[in-house]
């Protein structure tokens, strides 16, 4: 079964990229729910060791034992509220299943009719609703897929589509650096207004060095199907168990297509984990990102 998913998703995979085209919507898609990952740049392909994995690579996962979940409030520009919720467990000694909520919020946009005329300040909604599925295929090869049902809303129209990410993971390819392979947003044309767009395809490769419980140095490469080739670099170093400092750079951003650095600090109290994420976007302004990650075993 796990293999003939496998197979599906690398077709639709092939057939969307020939078809695709450079303007994309839903783009909230390409926003990173989890405080970790943002405070090192946006990069865990490779690391993928806890709930995050969903985001970035569902077939990190498998590396989960027990139950975890994650809460993330985001404060973003101007009047937008994000929202992410994410949740991971067990079934089997080899096998996890997770999901995930998505919730973007714009108040007072301007509204104008066909003429230019103003028609009245309105809302518009974003949503993403998601299952995942992941398998330990082996000792060092994990597997995982994320299917997603996207939503969005204003007060005159609506748009819907569905997607699926495919996740693959290689635990030490050399000793301590593991080898990720990420590829989101396989999925239908979303119709929103008058124009149908391609979701946001994007494929990410990343490698990721780890010292257990002490260090991390990673890197990601992205291939977006509506932007350029960008590389990012993080780092997560944990003092004394329980105090973790983060840093990492962006090559460039969808916002600017600039580069910029991003920052975060991490505290572990029992089966909590708090963690914060700074990522400033120039003259666009700062963002400020909490998660709480639960832990049960």
């Amino acid at each position: 079964m796990m293999k003939r998913l496998i197979f599906i998703s690398i077709f639709l995979f092939i057939s969307s990229f020939v078809w695709a085209k450079n303007n994309t919507g839903a783009t909230f898609l390409k926003i990173n729910g989890g405080a970790r990952p943002a405070g090192m740049g946006d990069v865990f392909c490779a690391v993928a060791n806890d709930v995050n994995a969903l985001y970035f690579n569902p077939a990190g996962l498998a590396q989960i034992k027990g139950e975890e979940c994650l809460l993330t409030y985001t404060q973003w520009f101007e009047d937008v509220k994000y929202n992410y919720l994410a949740f991971a467990q067990n079934i089997s000694r080899v096998r996890t299943i997770g999901g995930n909520v998505t919730y973007l919020r714009i108040n007072d946009l301007i509204g104008r009719d066909d003429d230019g005329d103003l028609t009245g300040n309105f809302d518009a909604y974003d949503l993403a609703l998601g299952l995942a599925y992941a398998e330990r295929l082996s000792k060092h090869s994990l597997v995982g897929l994320h299917l997603k049902s996207i939503y969005q809303l204003n007060e005159n129209t609506s748009g819907s589509s569905i997607a699926i990410d495919f996740g693959w993971l290689y635990k030490n390819i050399i000793k301590d650096l593991d080898l990720g392979l990420s590829i989101q947003n396989i999925g239908t044309k979303i119709k929103f207004i008058k124009k149908k767009e391609e979701l946001p395809l994007n494929i990410k490769v990343g490698l990721a060095y780890k010292l257990p419980r002490i260090l991390i140095i990673a890197v990601d490469g992205n291939i977006p199907e509506d932007g350029k080739v960008s590389v990012n670099a993080g780092t997560e170093i944990t003092l004394l168990h329980f105090l973790s400092l983060r840093t990492g750079y962006k090559s460039q951003t969808d916002l600017d297509s600039k580069s910029h650095w991003s920052y975060g600090v991490g505290l572990k109290i029992s089966d909590y984990q708090i963690n914060y994420a700074f990522v400033p976007y120039g003259i666009l302004g700062d963002t400020h990102r909490v998660s709480l990650l639960l832990k049960f075993l």
